[in-house]
């Protein structure tokens, strides 16, 4: 998978290091990655997924994006 802010991740010299993290994901583009991680949990057990992408609240909005966009249905808690 490529990486989704290869212009400033390859940036040399950033005025902090939070700017490589400073993606919020289109909805097309993780629409991408879903069918990456649906097609992996046919595979597997247990899937776990890390959003890289900690600037300000984008993970969290990326992360509630992506867990629609999966609709896995869940287990019952006991």
């Amino acid at each position: 998978m490529a990486c989704r802010n290869a212009d400033i991740w390859e940036e040399k010299g950033p005025k902090s290091s939070s700017e490589r993290f400073n993606y919020d994901y289109p909805e097309a583009e993780l629409a991408e990655v879903a069918q990456s991680i649906q097609a992996i949990s046919r595979q597997v057990h247990v899937t776990q997924v890390v959003l890289h992408n900690n600037y300000q609240v984008q993970g969290q909005g990326n992360a509630k994006m992506l867990t629609q966009l999966l609709q896995f249905e869940r287990e019952p808690t006991p």
